[in-house]
């Protein structure tokens, strides 16, 4: 009777959701053709994100909470990096990013109707296969940055579905940081694969949280630290997963696999 009701309950979140996606697709296709600046348009895209998200919130239950946001400078630029967990992702961030700042998304998402249109409407697009495609998105990335815009990013490179919090991390984003001399970010969603298991796409009810961490300078790392500097990040942002996220401090790290000759 229990999966009777959650399989229930996921399929009306699902499609709650995507109700509620033209509604974003009216205000981003409105936004594109007003004579603004790209910050006014971004703004008005995501004030549509938070309302909607908010909405679906509120009608299912799931509670969504954002912490640590009086940490950031509205005036700086920042790069901002965060752990990919599941399809709740795009709910939370959608429900509490406000400030201007393009994240950067595979351009496969692009296929996807309506959601493809609303990310490619405010992202930096990058084939991960192609060098070409990955040099231009940095290039692109760089130039948002001297512009005051902030980048946001998963270094992970994709959903995490493995064992452990979180996946070794590409070093694009950390590389650009130590390039541009910005701040980076980290910040991390929890609780959300208690709530959407892996490989699962059924929802339960709860409470998953936005929590933005403390600005890290790369001031006093060279090119030539790179690797340094993405695995002090990403320590900072794992011990906080464990720490703080009800699935792993119900399930623990399980041990690292043996080094093999």
């Amino acid at each position: 009777m229990k999966n009777i009701l959650i399989t229930i309950y996921s399929g009306y979140a699902l499609v709650l959701f995507f109700l509620l996606t033209p509604f974003m697709l009216i205000v981003y296709l409105t936004a594109s053709v007003l004579p603004f600046s790209d910050r006014k348009k971004v703004a008005i895209c995501y004030k549509a994100n938070n309302i909607a998200m908010a909405i679906w919130g509120f009608m299912t239950g799931i509670r969504m909470t954002c912490e640590g946001r009086e940490k950031l400078d509205s005036q700086k630029a920042y790069i901002f990096v965060g752990n990919h967990v599941n399809m709740l992702d795009i709910v939370l961030m959608g429900r509490f990013v406000n400030m201007y700042g393009k994240p950067l998304a595979k351009k496969e998402i692009v296929k996807v109707p309506i959601l493809g249109y609303l990310f490619k409407t405010i992202s930096i697009l990058v084939d991960r296969e192609n060098d070409q495609s990955r040099q231009q998105s940095m290039e692109q990335m760089g130039k948002y940055i001297r512009q005051g815009t902030s980048i946001f990013l998963m270094p992970e490179g994709t959903r995490n579905r493995s064992p452990y919090p979180l996946l070794p991390f590409k070093f694009g984003a950390f590389r650009l940081a130590i390039h541009t001399q910005t701040p980076v970010v980290p910040y991390i969603l929890l609780n959300l694969k208690e709530l959407q298991p892996v490989k699962s796409w059924r929802l339960y009810p709860g409470h998953i949280i936005l929590r933005f961490l403390d600005p890290v300078s790369p001031e006093g790392y060279t090119e030539n630290e790179v690797a340094a500097f993405t695995e002090k990040i990403r320590g900072i942002m794992e011990n906080e997963i464990m720490t703080h996220d009800n699935y792993w401090k119900a399930h623990g790290k399980p041990p690292e696999p043996p080094v093999t000759a």
